[in-house]
């Protein structure tokens, strides 16, 4: 009996040295940041509404399992393109990539992957011409079916060609999409022709 009343004095000084220390250290942190000291003790100390994490754990646990999901199809569906052109070929430099929604638009801008983008590897062009449209070429301006899209051959002597050479008229073949900049100084489909609808990674939505 003496030995239980022994063990339970040396379990509650424990437990009092302990409160001491830990309210010492509170203190110290109080006096050195001049906070009020009762209201931050009662607050750490004896907060009422604290809640034990084994209550808390479940709920990270559901949100997790909700929101998940979310945001792996939001990063597998949609990505950030970022033109880092100091010469822009778009009124915009920033877009949002949907990278299931592949099927081309005449007159809609799309991200793609091309050879002829050699520093990149990829770019963001309006698709201006599809399967069975009439391009036609020339050293002043490219029209798709009567329609101006572009203006000039500025490249062409950088290239190793005359505008004459780059002259020429004819369908989009089935299967190919036209691409086009709104600059003359866009490096585009006036060039390289029309490239494989295979080769669009996304829509790409202006955002700034």
């Amino acid at each position: 009996m003496k030995m239980q009343t022994k063990l339970d004095k040396w379990k509650k000084s424990r437990l009092e040295k302990r409160a001491k220390s830990v309210e010492r250290r509170i203190m110290l942190a109080v006096n050195a940041a001049n906070l009020p000291r009762r209201s931050l003790i009662q607050r750490l100390l004896h907060n009422p509404n604290k809640k034990p994490w084994k209550t808390f754990a479940p709920k990270v646990v559901l949100v997790c399992t909700l929101v998940a999901p979310v945001f792996i199809y939001a990063f597998d569906r949609y990505s950030v393109g970022i033109d880092p052109q100091n010469k822009q070929c778009l009124p915009w430099r920033i877009f949002l990539i949907d990278k299931y929604d592949k099927t081309p638009v005449r007159g809609e801008t799309f991200a793609f992957k091309s050879e002829y983008m050699e520093r990149y590897g990829q770019g963001i062009k309006f698709v201006d011409g599809v399967p069975g449209d009439l391009v036609v070429v020339d050293a002043e301006k490219t029209t798709v079916n009567g329609k101006v899209v572009g203006h000039g051959l500025m490249f062409a002597e950088k290239l190793g060609f005359t505008p004459q050479q780059l002259s020429r008229s004819g369908h989009v073949p089935a299967g190919k999409i036209w691409l086009m900049g709104r600059t003359d100084n866009s490096f585009d489909s006036r060039y390289w022709n029309s490239i494989s609808a295979s080769s669009i990674i996304g829509r790409a939505y202006p955002i700034w």
